[in-house]
């Protein structure tokens, strides 16, 4: 389950309220680059987010109470950090978080 309290949770609430992980820290510790968070960083074309760290974010994020299917992702949101932060807040809305 998701805790708004962990230190792990950014101060950018989702537009329901809700706290989302910080998924620019994650990104940047799965890719190994700090660039990974960056604004506008197109993280499959730059390299920087490959097969493995991809399987590595969702299971952090699976070890936080998101479950995302990867198969019902829109692709192309998970060439930015922008784009994977919107899939985690959709998520965390429609599971009612």
């Amino acid at each position: 389950m998701v805790n708004p309290n962990d230190p792990g949770m950014n101060e950018i609430p989702a537009s329901s309220g809700l706290p989302v992980p910080d998924v620019r820290e994650l990104l940047r510790e799965v890719c190994g680059d700090d660039a990974a968070g960056d604004e506008g960083v197109d993280l499959i074309e730059s390299g920087l987010l490959d097969s493995l760290a991809l399987i590595e974010l969702f299971s952090r994020l699976e070890e936080q109470g998101i479950e995302l299917q990867p198969t019902r992702i829109d692709r192309s949101k998970l060439r930015t950090a922008e784009g994977i932060e919107e899939v985690v807040r959709e998520w965390l809305e429609a599971s009612g978080r």
